[in-house]
């Protein structure tokens, strides 16, 4: 399912969907061998592949000093409301 790499792996967090984790957790559990670090791996890899053709290839490297763009910081990690959120 996961395409070879050197081994090294890395944590990473996003705030997402509660159902969409939630099916995740299914959809891993019902495929044997299958870890939910593959599985999101492989959602992410696509994606970034699909990015990139639609871009015409890689994305240029982020500049020194810049952040990627990220949501709104909440006052409780169990607050999902939508009152948080702020427009794009």
């Amino acid at each position: 399912m996961t395409a070879p790499n050197n081994g090294e792996t890395v944590a990473f967090t996003a705030r997402v969907d509660p159902e969409l984790v939630e099916r995740t957790k299914r959809a891993v559990y019902w495929q044997p061998g299958v870890t939910i670090g593959d599985f999101v791996g492989d959602a992410l890899r696509a994606a970034v592949e699909e990015a990139e053709a639609a871009n015409g290839g890689p994305f240029k490297p982020i500049p020194a000093g810049r952040r990627v763009r990220r949501g709104p910081r909440l006052t409780s990690r169990t607050d999902t409301t939508a009152s948080n959120a702020t427009p794009n």
